[in-house]
């Protein structure tokens, strides 16, 4: 599978960028696992929020994280959060 920019944020100027992707396929709806700068993981139920919380994760006036990618959970990851809205607060 073909990871997929979600949305991608200018990094003082044009240089570098802050971005958000998937690592998910297209017709999974299941819990999902965000990892942000490489090391911290949120967990939400849906794919739905979790790609939400990536984008809104790198957005400067939001997050403020360089990276986001959201990726399956496994089996082993509990949720973390119900929603993009409850984590970002």
């Amino acid at each position: 599978m073909e990871r997929v920019v979600l949305t991608q944020w200018p990094v003082g100027g044009e240089q570098s960028l802050s971005a958000a992707y998937s690592d998910v396929p297209a017709d999974y709806t299941g819990p999902c696992a965000v990892e942000l700068d490489g090391n911290e993981v949120v967990v939400f139920p849906s794919y739905v929020e979790a790609a939400r919380a990536a984008c809104l994760a790198v957005n400067l006036e939001v997050g403020g994280y360089s990276s986001a990618v959201v990726m399956l959970a496994t089996t082993k990851q509990q949720v973390t959060y119900e929603s993009a809205d409850v984590w970002i607060l």
